[in-house]
């Protein structure tokens, strides 16, 4: 693949910001493909397209993190060792976000067309985990994603790159029709969700990939198991104080 060797997945280890380059790269030619060979549903073939042009980098990715589990000693290291990809995943997401957002304010009538079902949520999920007022309803949104993220990692190793894209993609589109007074006001509890998110996504990955070596046994696994834990309960916590963030302090 073109794409896959354009990328250096170590010098992106090093420098996590040239991630967003290559996810604004990526989100481009998805775009334009999905736009020209599937014009019933361009939108959806986007996202696929984004989906599959991602898998092989963020597999690599979470690959590099798996092996590194195997020098776990205690929960403070995991964390710090998971930093780098959180950050890398985080750069994506605004990639993407940032690319679909300057399509939609810049071709206006063109992203009618091509953000069609991102823009289908407005009135759905998405408004509702980022309008409402109400405590619960925004955890039990933002935890339904974040389980989802879970399933798709273990299930499908990478499967978590979907939603967040998908999420990004939303994002980016529901602030351009908003506009960018918009985006200081959701900047706090936004980035705090979608932090849970990524290591949410993180947790499932990489117990997906020791899975996968069939590497159950030993303080390899044990140490997986106890990062992913570790990174599921932070997860639920910077969803529930983003919550409390979007309903008290905004």
């Amino acid at each position: 693949m073109v794409l896959e060797k354009i990328i250096n997945v170590a010098d992106i280890e090093k420098k996590p910001i040239k991630s967003l380059y290559y996810a604004v790269l990526i989100t481009l030619v998805s775009i334009l493909l999905g736009y020209r060979v599937f014009e019933s549903s361009p939108g959806f073939a986007a996202l696929s397209f984004i989906v599959i042009g991602s898998l092989p980098f963020v597999r690599k990715l979470i690959e590099i993190e798996e092996i590194k589990e195997a020098s776990a000693s205690n929960w403070k290291i995991a964390l710090t060792r998971n930093k780098p990809v959180i950050e890398i995943l985080f750069f994506f997401f605004l990639g993407v976000s940032l690319t679909y957002f300057l399509i939609s304010i810049l071709l206006p009538n063109f992203g009618e067309i091509l953000f069609a079902e991102q823009t289908k949520v407005f009135s759905g999920t998405i408004s509702h985990s980022l309008e409402s007022s109400s405590f619960l309803p925004i955890i039990k949104n933002n935890l339904s994603i974040v389980m989802l993220a879970i399933l798709l990692s273990l299930l499908y190793g990478s499967g978590s790159i979907f939603v967040i894209s998908w999420n990004a993609s939303v994002l980016g589109t529901f602030l351009a029709a908003k506009g960018m007074p918009q985006l200081l006001y959701y900047l706090p509890h936004a980035s705090l969700e979608f932090f849970g998110f990524f290591m949410a996504a993180i947790a499932g990955s990489i117990i997906s990939e020791a899975i996968e070596k069939h590497d159950y046994s030993g303080n390899h696994f044990r140490n997986i198991l106890k990062d992913a834990l570790l990174l599921t309960v932070l997860s639920a916590i910077l969803i529930v104080i983003a919550a409390y963030v979007e309903v008290t302090v905004l």
